[in-house]
């Protein structure tokens, strides 16, 4: 029965070991740059969050789309 699902189980478990040691391999020498966020960004979404928790302490609804778009406005334009 094993035989029926797995034709060459040999060849099948070598081969999903090869690709699982590739994924790791690329993972631990590769994969800081798949997670890196530049200091903007940090202070984009600390700023989000610090306006967030405002808004819940004072009972508002907050909207992270609006509030996003507002932070990325230049400082001398109006917001509407």
């Amino acid at each position: 029965m094993f035989v029926s699902f797995f034709p060459k189980p040999k060849l099948f478990f070598l081969s999903a070991a090869g690709w699982s040691l590739l994924l790791i391999l690329l993972w631990f020498f590769g994969g800081d740059c798949l997670h890196f966020m530049p200091d903007e960004e940090i202070e984009l979404y600390q700023t989000l969050d610090e306006r967030r928790y405002q808004a819940e302490q004072q009972g508002e609804v907050f909207d992270w789309n609006q509030e996003k778009q507002l932070l990325a406005l230049p400082a001398d334009s109006s917001k509407h």
